[in-house]
Formats: structure tokens, sequence, C-alpha cells
């Protein structure tokens, strides 16, 4: 790099007429140069940068054959830099961090929690199985469009004998503002203190990773029309906890014992409504049972 660049600058000083595309090109060659000095400094993230130099160096070769404007050849730099992200995260999943992360099995502590709407909730709830979901922030785009699934068949997870709770890392003001209307359980955590216990990250992937590119553009699409039509507010530019976080999601059964989790790649990597349900009904199935047998008159009473 340095043998290209020395003599490349010096011809450039002597004889300098500005065009577009050689600047960008010595943008994206101090860009890999970054990259590469960024990553040897976190080894958790080293084979990540490896897509990341090598779409940049194919930007670079694309800008030499199409010699595009300025707007373009740095436009065709930052979409290089985010297929290449993308082409990452897939191959190789994301830098690992399982610090603080919790299986199936785990016995989840007793936890006395207050919603917006100042109703006091219980996880574990003695009566019901807990989908514990933590989302983003107050007005997410991505998120209410996934909670909108389960505001519609709100009814049929209560009938199954599950109880929704979602925490945000908002305060509970901005989440009267964008949540209030939801039928369940929202909880605000803007210290994310609850976050850090259940081991729910923050990533760039959130929103790099190509899979959740087309969620993200129907749920702003969404939300844009809603706000349109005075049904939603626009959400903070600069929100509590980011705009980074991950996903989780935990099913959790009556005596604290974690049954099923799963913690997000990317933004809209979370249960559905029917994942929910056929994790939970076998469950449910199992304490109906217990529950009939210990009745007066049963045959183990």
């Amino acid at each position: 790099m340095a043998l290209l660049l020395v003599p490349g600058l010096g011809m450039a000083l002597a004889r300098w007429t500005f065009l577009a595309w050689p600047t960008a090109a010595l943008l994206g060659m101090l860009g890999i140069v970054a990259v590469g000095l960024l990553s040897s400094r976190r080894p958790t993230v080293a084979v990540l940068s490896v897509e990341v130099r090598l779409a940049i160096a194919l930007g670079i070769v694309a800008l030499m054959v199409f010699k595009p404007d300025l707007c373009s050849s740095l436009t065709l730099l930052v979409a290089a830099t985010a297929v290449g992200a993308g082409a990452s995260l897939i191959a190789h999943g994301g830098p690992s961090m399982k610090r603080g992360k919790m299986a199936p099995g785990s016995l989840i502590p007793r936890h006395d929690l207050e919603a917006i709407s100042g109703e006091r909730v219980r996880v574990p709830d003695d009566a019901f199985l807990v989908h514990l979901q933590f989302r983003r922030f107050a007005g997410c785009p991505v998120c209410n469009l996934h909670l909108h699934s389960f505001v519609r068949r709100h009814s049929e997870l209560v009938d199954v004998g599950i109880r929704d709770i979602v925490v945000f890392h908002s305060t509970r003001e901005a989440l009267l503002e964008h949540a209030a209307d939801l039928p369940f359980a929202v909880v605000a955590d803007p210290s994310k203190a609850l976050y850090a216990e259940f081991g729910v990250e923050s990533s760039p992937r959130a929103l790099l990773d190509p899979r959740a590119w087309l969620p993200i553009v129907r749920s702003v699409a969404r939300s844009a029309l809603r706000i349109v039509a005075r049904q939603s507010r626009f959400p903070s530019l600069n929100p509590e906890g980011g705009r980074l976080g991950l996903p989780a999601d935990f099913l959790i059964a009556s005596d604290g014992r974690l049954l099923a989790v799963k913690y997000g790649s990317h933004a809209y990597d979370q249960w559905s409504v029917d994942d929910v349900v056929a994790l939970a009904v076998p469950a449910t199935q199992t304490m109906s049972a217990a529950i009939a047998q210990l009745q007066p008159g049963s045959a183990n009473t």
C-alpha cells in the first residue's frame, strides 16, 4: 500500500487535476487500512474484516472501470462496505459474545416489575408461561411491525396460557407516547439493567445484516404511513440505548425454569407468534396434566 500511495501522491501533487473517482479510490484505500488496523486491536472481529476489505477493494476496481462522479463514487464505496459486512456476518455469524447469555434449563430469579401502566407484573408468573420479549427503543419501526402480529393474536396467546411482557430500553415517558395501547405489559428499562442480566446485547449487525433490510424497509414504510395518518408519532432521533440493540425472547415456566431462549442475530430476528405457541403448548399440556392429578378424586391424589 505504501509503495503505491507514496509515488501516487507524489504524481498527484506534481500534476494535480481533480477527478472524482481517483479521490474516492484513495479514500477507499485508506478505509481498507483503517478496517485492518481496527480489527487487529479486536481479535473477536478480525475474521469479519476480511470480507469487508475485499468488498472495498472490489468497489475500487469498479471505480476504475466505470469512473463515476463523486457522489456516485462515494455511494458505491458505502454500498460495497455494507455488502461486505453483511456477507461476513452471514458467513461467520458475527463476533461470538457468549458471556452472560442464558441457556434452556436456567433458573430465572423472581422479578417484580412495574409496567408503564402502573401494573405490577411478576416474572415468573404463577398462573402463566411468560414470554419475555426484549425489544429496542420506543417507536422503533421494526419492533412495531413485529409486535403488531402479537397484538392481532393476543387472545390466542392468552388462551394457551402465555403472558407477554415486552421490555424496551426507553423511559416510561417515551413508551407512554408510543406503546401505551399495547394489550400486554410494557416495561421501561432505560438503564438496560434487565438487558445486562439476561445477556441481551447491542451490535452493528442489528442493521448491517442483509436479512434485516427488507423488514426494515417494510417497517419504515408502515411507520411513515401511520405518522402521516396521525396514528403514530415520530420516534426519537437519539433514543436511549442507541439504535443497535438486538432482540431476544425468553419462555419462562411458572417455577422459573427457562424453557426456551432466542438471541437475535439482527434487528428482526425474533420468534413469531407461531414459534411461541409451538414452544409453549407442550409445557402448558404438562402443567394441565399435573394440576389434574392433584385434583380431589384423581387416581394419584
